[in-house]
């Protein structure tokens, strides 16, 4: 049997490259949005979103309305500084989505990194 997506990604997290996260995160001051894992001190929220593989129909997160709130609670993180990583299910049970998170952790532990890839951008 299948662990819910959500406790499938908590147990990947448990990994010693990646800090211990905060579970439920209320990261906004005024809206009652809580994020499914965060790191506050980094300013890392990551979402799981699941329901996105339906049988051809649109469920929670693939509804036009759920896309709608994601981008709401998305862009009040952004404002507030958060980096938000979303997470499906074929990323939870590929790892892609815990390497992601990873991966956001070298680069915060590697300064010069970020700025190496902020100037090939411009």
């Amino acid at each position: 049997m299948r662990l819910p997506l959500v406790e499938d990604f908590a147990l990947q997290l448990q990994r010693p490259d990646i800090p211990v996260p905060v579970r439920e995160f209320a990261f906004h001051p005024s809206r009652k949005w809580r994020s499914d894992f965060a790191w506050p001190a980094a300013r890392l929220l990551v979402e799981v979103d699941g329901g996105t593989y339906g049988a051809g129909r649109a469920s929670g997160h693939t509804s036009v309305s759920g896309m709608a709130r994601d981008r709401e609670k998305d862009a009040a993180a952004a404002i507030l500084r958060y980096h938000v990583i979303r997470v499906d299910a074929k990323a939870v049970r590929s790892g892609q989505g815990v390497e992601w998170v990873a991966q956001f952790f070298t680069h915060l532990a590697d300064p010069t990194v970020i700025v190496e890839v902020y100037e090939r951008q411009k």
